[in-house]
């Protein structure tokens, strides 16, 4: 009976826990599922704010584009009115500088009478009074501290100087012991056109030393050297919106020279020259020429088909034209090609070599050379700039709007 009982106990007693393990287990499965649903309900309410952000944000995005739209079209506007007002500024300059003209005429006369009167005279110090009458500021050689050579060529040498001893300056400086009549003109005409341009992407002239035989020419100093330097013979990385920049420094320049009626004749990377900040200025103003003077009778003496052979305009290399606007616009049509690929124009050839290849063959500089990023503005200004058609060629009033979008 003990045995039994004992059975029957433990029947009761694991029915008992069964039971228990049951409800127990269904607890847990509800409180699971409650959590479960918590959770969910948690998440539902966290994707609804997210889904109300990206709403608030997609709205934000479609208010940006207006806006940038809206921007955009002012900003076309705004370059409209600019070049509207610069077309009125140049018409009231040149009004201006008739009247001018008009007043000075006296003036002018003696400055040309005293410019025939210079090749008969030989004193010192006629030639630098003949000067100041026009100069903005004659230097004393002893003023002057030569320092390193930064390049060379033709009858003169380039320096890095001081003026007034802590003044860092370019000098210039005509070396030829002769120093014939033909040379002190040129000098002469160089200093009088760097004297008339004054502009932020042309190099600006300090003064200059009258008295032979130190003839200078002190200029501005540029840290970087030429474009030249920067373009083939440095580390410096050109991307997109530094070759922008510098292509619209040069193009301003060139824009600026022209409206004043004068042809640079030796547009190339040699002569522009680069600061520490990149900023492009034109210089080299020894063969420059005002346009009344190319196109006057008595300019036959004139030396007109010099300059480098890599930048000159087919007309010239085959001396079939004259100097122009347009011949100006090929050099700079090279320029472009060569800031954009990186590449010297005609790299190697002499001048026998590139009159074939050009003039010849009709082999111009490779425009698949352009690097990948080029904008198609640039490509067509360049095609444009270097036809062999003088009437088709673009001029700097077209290129500028352009240029200036960019």
């Amino acid at each position: 009976m003990k045995s039994v009982k004992k059975k029957s106990l433990k029947k009761i007693k694991m029915s008992d826990y069964s039971d228990y393990e049951d409800d127990f287990i269904d607890e847990e499965h509800n409180s699971s599922i409650n959590k479960i649903k918590e959770e969910v309900t948690n998440h539902q309410k966290d994707l609804n704010f997210l889904l109300n952000k990206i709403k608030l944000r997609d709205n934000e995005i479609l208010n940006l584009k207006t806006d940038l739209s809206n921007y955009n079209d002012k900003l076309k506007n705004k370059n409209k009115i600019i070049y509207n007002l610069q077309d009125k500024i140049k018409s009231i300059e040149l009004n201006e500088s008739k009247s001018s003209l008009k007043t000075n005429k006296v003036s002018l006369s003696i400055i040309e009478k005293d410019h025939t009167v210079i090749k008969k005279k030989k004193s010192q110090n006629n030639w630098s009074e003949h000067n100041t009458l026009w100069s903005p500021h004659e230097i004393e050689y002893n003023d002057l501290e030569l320092k390193d050579i930064v390049s060379g060529g033709g009858f003169c040498v380039m320096y890095r100087g001081l003026y007034l001893k802590y003044i860092n300056v370019a000098i210039k400086r005509i070396f030829d012991p002769k120093l014939t009549d033909k040379l002190k003109e040129e000098f002469y005409n160089e200093v009088r056109i760097l004297s008339l341009l004054r502009h932020q992407n042309i190099v600006q002239l300090i003064g200059a030393v009258f008295k032979p035989p130190s003839l200078c020419i002190v200029t501005e100093y540029m840290k970087r050297g030429s474009l030249f330097h920067v373009l083939h013979q440095s580390n410096i990385t050109l991307d997109l919106n530094r070759k922008l920049k510098i292509t619209k420094d040069i193009t301003n320049g060139l824009y600026f020279i022209h409206y004043q009626q004068i042809i640079h004749r030796d547009i190339k990377s040699y002569n522009v020259l680069v600061d520490e900040y990149l900023n492009c200025k034109i210089c080299d103003f020894g063969m420059a020429l005002f346009i009344k003077n190319i196109q006057n009778e008595n300019s036959k003496h004139l030396e007109l088909y010099s300059g480098t052979p890599q930048y000159m305009a087919m007309e010239l290399l085959d001396q079939s034209g004259i100097p122009s606007y347009k011949s100006d616009i090929y050099a700079y049509g090279i320029l472009l090609w060569e800031i954009w690929s990186r590449n010297v124009p005609y790299d190697g050839l002499d001048i026998s070599m590139i009159k074939k290849k050009v003039l010849e063959k009709n082999q111009l500089v490779d425009l698949d050379l352009l690097d990948k990023n080029t904008p198609n503005i640039i490509k067509n200004i360049i095609k444009k700039s270097i036809t062999k058609n003088i009437d088709q060629r673009i001029s700097i009033y077209d290129i500028i709007p352009e240029i200036m979008t960019l």
